[in-house]
């Protein structure tokens, strides 16, 4: 892979990690979206799952869609080029019901201090539901990419 590979932030690197808790800070029920369909409540419990899944709390299979074309996407996702507006959201990340502000960010902020507290052998062994079999540093840049993206899609 490119130099993109080795340049992309990390969520365990303790600078990366609190720019991200005080992004999070930044939220207020009112926040809306610049784009999308999601309340700022509804992103926090879809991130909330996005780290679940590498820690293997919520177990999901590898999509066929996935089994097709994760491989060719797989380059694209791990580039240090933003995740596009309007990209399909996988049925196990999507979230429907409205939910309370106040726990959902307080379940978001505690799965991501699990998260970087958590060893290697923590996380899943399964596959992501779109990539597949990800390394631990795949899994730890991509949680910061996929919570970057939203965190942008609401402003902060």
């Amino acid at each position: 892979m490119s130099n993109d590979r080795t340049a992309m932030k990390n969520i365990t690197n303790k600078e990366v990690l609190n720019e991200v808790l005080g992004r999070i800070e930044k939220l207020t029920p009112e926040t809306k979206a610049l784009w999308g369909k999601m309340t700022v409540s509804q992103m926090m419990a879809h991130c909330t799952t996005g780290f679940e899944v590498t820690l293997g709390s919520k177990v999901v299979k590898h999509s066929f869609l996935g089994k097709i074309f994760g491989k060719m996407a797989k380059k694209q996702a791990f580039s240090n080029k933003p995740f596009g507006k309007g990209l399909p959201t996988d049925p196990n990340y999507v979230v429907k019901d409205d939910k309370d502000f106040n726990e959902e960010k307080r379940k978001l902020v505690a799965v991501i201090n699990r998260y970087v507290l958590a060893r290697e052998d923590e996380f899943t062994k399964g596959p992501h539901p779109f990539f597949g079999k990800l390394t631990t540093t795949e899994w730890n840049e991509l949680n910061y990419k996929h919570i970057d993206h939203h965190l942008m899609q609401f402003g902060v």
